[in-house]
């Protein structure tokens, strides 16, 4: 008698799967997790592109917030020194009443501070009168970033920012900025 044969004239049921209905379920079981890969892939991508305008506008947002005021309320947009000129060094210093800003100087006695890009960041570095802290970076994510000082009727009237973006694309954005403390508003 054969293991595998039933006796004659008792009644066997199929115990298990056939061959057929394994392969059936496998290639149900495949397609299920090709759709989940694939689901996981686009919102993955998804994700990454969110990230990247997000970077953007973090970097938009900065400078139209915090440079903006700092360009609209400062007395004086022009050089740290007499050699150095805005549009030669590529930097913008913007030159500060006393008092205005508080926590870069130790002793408040905060004159000027100057933007200049280094390694992708936008780099802010405050000029004291007694001491200068280390520059610090304050926004990741710019390729390039230029100023121009423009002059209106003798006065700085405004200050063109233009910044490249370091997300590959290339694209540049450009702002103006006016002075309220300039002669040509009062």
């Amino acid at each position: 008698m054969s293991f595998f044969n039933s006796p004659p004239g008792s009644s066997s049921k199929q115990q298990g799967f056939t061959l057929v209905e394994l392969m059936v379920a496998l290639v149900l079981g495949l397609l299920v997790v090709m759709g989940a890969t694939q689901l996981f892939m686009t919102t993955r991508q998804t994700f990454l592109t969110v990230e990247e305008v997000n970077r953007r506008q973090e970097v938009v947002s900065f400078i139209t917030n915090v440079i903006a005021y700092e360009v609209r309320s400062s007395i004086g947009v022009s050089p740290w020194s007499e050699q150095q000129k805005v549009t030669d060094s590529g930097n913008l210093v913007i030159q500060i009443s006393d008092g205005e800003y508080g926590g870069y100087c130790s002793s408040g006695d905060l004159q000027a501070l100057e933007y200049y890009v280094n390694e992708g960041s936008i780099i802010v570095a405050p000029k004291c009168e007694s001491t200068n802290p280390t520059p610090q970076p304050v926004i990741f994510g710019v390729e390039e970033i230029s100023f121009a000082q423009g002059i209106v009727e003798g006065s700085e009237a405004f200050v063109d920012v233009t910044v490249t973006l370091n997300d590959g694309s290339g694209k540049t954005i450009a702002f103006r900025f006016a002075r309220r403390s300039s002669d040509i508003f009062s």
